[in-house]
């Protein structure tokens, strides 16, 4: 799995505090989802905007008629369900 750097550039943004705190909430009350990561027995449910936004594998998995696309979920089975939630919150 591969995740770019996704914190802003702070002169880019008139408030990035603001920022921060929308994606952590994005993150933590799952509203508007609309794809899910499964991991071992524990679901992620995710935005494919910010995969995309955060992954050339994910922006190409959600871009193209993968299987994954079309189910709306992932099945990643070499990583802990731990390390995938750490990833998800950084991503975020």
């Amino acid at each position: 799995l591969y995740i770019i750097d996704a914190a802003p550039d702070p002169s880019s943004v008139s408030n990035p505090t603001h920022a921060i705190g929308v994606y952590k909430r994005l993150f933590h009350d799952k509203a508007h989802t609309d794809f899910t990561i499964v991991v071992g027995d524990k679901t992620f449910p995710v935005h494919k905007g910010i995969l995309a936004a955060v992954s050339p594998v994910f922006a190409t998995m959600l871009e193209t008629p993968m299987k994954e696309n079309k189910t709306g979920e992932v099945f990643i089975d070499d990583i802990d369900a731990d390390v995938m939630e750490e990833l998800l919150r950084y991503a975020y």
